[in-house]
Protein backbone atom coordinates (compact mmCIF):
# COMPACT_ATOMS: atom_id res chain seq x y z
CA UNK A 1 0.00 0.00 0.00
CA UNK A 2 2.84 2.70 0.89
CA UNK A 3 4.29 1.59 -2.60
CA UNK A 4 1.24 2.87 -4.08
CA UNK A 5 0.77 5.90 -2.51
CA UNK A 6 4.29 7.00 -2.85
CA UNK A 7 3.79 5.64 -6.98
CA UNK A 8 0.97 7.92 -7.07
CA UNK A 9 2.60 11.12 -4.91
CA UNK A 10 5.69 10.56 -7.51
CA UNK A 11 3.35 10.46 -10.49
CA UNK A 12 1.69 13.91 -9.19
CA UNK A 13 4.41 15.32 -8.42
CA UNK A 14 5.53 15.14 -11.54
CA UNK A 15 2.43 16.06 -13.96
CA UNK A 16 2.86 19.36 -11.36
CA UNK A 17 5.94 19.85 -12.50
CA UNK A 18 5.77 19.49 -16.16
CA UNK A 19 2.26 21.96 -15.54
CA UNK A 20 4.24 24.60 -14.07
CA UNK A 21 7.25 23.87 -16.65
CA UNK A 22 4.58 24.52 -19.49
CA UNK A 23 3.02 27.56 -17.81
CA UNK A 24 6.64 29.24 -17.25
CA UNK A 25 6.76 28.56 -21.45
CA UNK A 26 4.10 30.00 -22.52
CA UNK A 27 5.33 33.02 -20.74
CA UNK A 28 8.47 33.41 -22.51
CA UNK A 29 9.35 35.25 -25.23
CA UNK A 30 9.92 32.42 -27.47
CA UNK A 31 6.31 31.58 -26.66
CA UNK A 32 4.64 34.72 -27.47
CA UNK A 33 6.73 35.95 -30.01
CA UNK A 34 5.62 34.50 -33.21
CA UNK A 35 1.70 36.22 -31.72
CA UNK A 36 3.07 39.25 -31.61
CA UNK A 37 4.69 39.22 -35.21
CA UNK A 38 1.00 37.90 -36.44
CA UNK A 39 -0.74 40.60 -34.67
CA UNK A 40 1.40 43.63 -36.22
CA UNK A 41 1.43 41.63 -39.48
CA UNK A 42 -2.35 41.95 -39.50
CA UNK A 43 -2.47 37.84 -40.14
CA UNK A 44 -6.31 36.75 -39.36
CA UNK A 45 -5.22 33.15 -39.51
CA UNK A 46 -4.77 31.07 -36.15
CA UNK A 47 -5.08 31.82 -32.89
CA UNK A 48 -6.37 35.05 -32.29
CA UNK A 49 -6.48 35.11 -28.90
CA UNK A 50 -3.51 34.92 -28.69
CA UNK A 51 -2.50 38.19 -30.78
CA UNK A 52 -5.13 39.75 -28.85
CA UNK A 53 -3.03 38.73 -25.59
CA UNK A 54 0.08 39.94 -26.66
CA UNK A 55 -1.13 43.01 -27.82
CA UNK A 56 -3.30 43.95 -24.55
CA UNK A 57 0.35 42.74 -22.65
CA UNK A 58 2.05 45.30 -24.32
CA UNK A 59 -0.09 48.19 -24.40
CA UNK A 60 -0.88 47.61 -20.67
CA UNK A 61 2.42 47.48 -19.77
CA UNK A 62 3.29 50.78 -21.83
CA UNK A 63 0.50 52.55 -19.99
CA UNK A 64 1.89 51.50 -16.71
CA UNK A 65 5.25 52.26 -17.94
CA UNK A 66 4.04 55.96 -18.47
CA UNK A 67 2.01 56.17 -15.54
CA UNK A 68 4.63 54.85 -12.68
CA UNK A 69 7.84 54.25 -11.76
CA UNK A 70 9.61 50.75 -12.93
CA UNK A 71 11.27 48.58 -10.10
CA UNK A 72 14.24 46.55 -10.74
CA UNK A 73 12.44 43.45 -9.96
CA UNK A 74 10.29 43.87 -12.99
CA UNK A 75 13.22 43.30 -15.31
CA UNK A 76 15.16 40.12 -15.92
CA UNK A 77 18.72 39.45 -16.70
CA UNK A 78 20.33 42.67 -18.72
CA UNK A 79 17.44 44.53 -17.86
CA UNK A 80 17.63 44.86 -14.45
CA UNK A 81 21.42 46.00 -15.24
CA UNK A 82 20.60 48.38 -17.41
CA UNK A 83 17.80 49.69 -15.06
CA UNK A 84 20.38 50.81 -12.63
CA UNK A 85 23.18 51.93 -15.20
CA UNK A 86 21.01 53.93 -17.46
CA UNK A 87 18.85 55.37 -14.74
CA UNK A 88 15.56 54.26 -16.20
CA UNK A 89 13.13 56.20 -14.37
CA UNK A 90 10.13 56.23 -17.10
CA UNK A 91 8.65 56.01 -19.88
CA UNK A 92 7.59 58.85 -21.76
CA UNK A 93 5.51 57.33 -25.59
CA UNK A 94 5.09 60.14 -28.35
CA UNK A 95 1.57 60.70 -29.00
CA UNK A 96 2.19 60.31 -32.40
CA UNK A 97 2.89 56.53 -32.24
CA UNK A 98 0.28 54.14 -32.72
CA UNK A 99 -0.62 51.04 -31.04
CA UNK A 100 1.03 48.94 -33.78
CA UNK A 101 4.05 51.12 -33.63
CA UNK A 102 4.58 50.01 -30.25
CA UNK A 103 4.11 46.63 -30.47
CA UNK A 104 6.32 46.81 -33.55
CA UNK A 105 9.16 48.06 -31.25
CA UNK A 106 8.80 45.30 -28.74
CA UNK A 107 8.88 42.79 -31.54
CA UNK A 108 11.94 43.91 -32.68
CA UNK A 109 14.09 44.86 -29.52
CA UNK A 110 13.74 40.71 -28.41
CA UNK A 111 13.91 39.68 -32.03
CA UNK A 112 17.12 41.26 -32.11
CA UNK A 113 18.38 39.52 -28.59
CA UNK A 114 17.71 35.52 -29.65
CA UNK A 115 19.42 34.68 -26.97
CA UNK A 116 17.52 35.94 -24.13
CA UNK A 117 14.12 34.18 -25.81
CA UNK A 118 13.54 31.68 -22.86
CA UNK A 119 12.92 35.08 -20.65
CA UNK A 120 9.74 36.44 -19.39
CA UNK A 121 8.25 38.32 -22.42
CA UNK A 122 6.42 40.99 -19.94
CA UNK A 123 10.18 41.88 -19.29
CA UNK A 124 11.61 41.98 -22.32
CA UNK A 125 8.79 43.86 -23.25
CA UNK A 126 9.01 46.53 -20.45
CA UNK A 127 12.79 46.60 -21.61
CA UNK A 128 11.92 47.59 -24.73
CA UNK A 129 9.65 50.35 -23.93
CA UNK A 130 12.17 51.82 -21.43
CA UNK A 131 14.89 51.50 -24.39
CA UNK A 132 13.18 53.44 -27.12
CA UNK A 133 11.19 55.89 -25.20
CA UNK A 134 13.07 56.56 -21.95
CA UNK A 135 12.33 60.17 -20.06
CA UNK A 136 14.12 62.90 -20.21
CA UNK A 137 15.23 64.25 -16.59
CA UNK A 138 12.61 66.88 -16.61
CA UNK A 139 9.93 64.83 -18.10
CA UNK A 140 10.53 62.19 -14.99
CA UNK A 141 7.85 62.52 -12.19
CA UNK A 142 8.53 63.57 -9.00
Amino acid sequence: MRAIICGALAALTITMSAAAAAEADQNSAASMLPDCKAAIEGERSGNGFARGFCVGTVLALAFMAENSSANVTAFSGEGQARWFDDRWQCVKIPDSITQGQIVGVVVLYIDARPERMREPFRSLALEALFDAWPCRPEQSRP
